[in-house]
C-alpha cells in the first residue's frame, strides 16, 4: 500500500455521531426487550431488529477502523519511528510505544467482525422464523 493511498482523515463529526447514535439504538432496543416482553410480542420484535440492525451497522464500523489503525501503524512503521522522537522523554516514547503496540496487537477487531458475523446470522435467522411463522 502506497503512502499516497491512505486516508488519514478522521470522520467527520456528523459521521462519528451517527454510527454512536446507531450503536446507543441497538443498546437500548436490546435492553428494552425485558420490558417489552410483558407488553407485546410485537414491540419485542420490533426492538430485537432494531437493535440487530443497530449493532450490525455499530460493529462492523468498529471492526473497519480498528483494521485501519493497525495497516496505518505497520504502514508508516509508527512503533518503529517513537523511537527518533527526540521532544519526547523517556516515559512519553514508552507511553507512545505502550498505545501504538496495543493497537497494532489488539484482538478488539476479531470481537468486533466476529460481533457482526453472528448479530447478522441472527438477523437473516430471525427474519426466516417470522416468515416461517408468519409475522412478517
Amino acid at each position: 500500500m502506497n503512502n499516497n493511498q491512505t486516508n488519514l482523515r478522521i470522520a467527520p463529526p456528523s459521521l462519528r455521531l451517527f454510527y454512536l447514535t446507531v450503536g446507543l439504538l441497538g443498546l437500548l432496543a436490546y435492553r428494552s426487550i425485558i420490558i417489552l416482553n410483558n407488553i407485546s410480542g410485537f414491540w419485542v420484535s420490533l426492538a430485537w431488529y432494531v437493535g440487530t440492525f443497530g449493532y450490525i451497522i455499530f460493529y462492523i464500523h468498529r471492526y473497519q477502523i480498528s483494521k485501519k489503525r493497525r495497516e496505518v501503524i505497520k504502514q508508516f512503521k509508527l512503533d518503529e519511528k517513537v523511537e527518533l522522537l527526540d521532544a519526547l522523554g523517556v516515559q512519553d516514547k514508552e507511553a507512545l510505544h505502550y498505545v501504538l503496540e496495543s493497537l497494532e496487537s489488539s484482538n478488539e477487531r476479531w470481537n468486533y467482525l466476529l460481533t457482526f458475523i453472528f448479530t447478522a446470522l441472527a438477523l437473516v435467522a430471525g427474519i426466516v422464523i417470522d416468515i416461517v411463522n408468519q409475522r412478517l
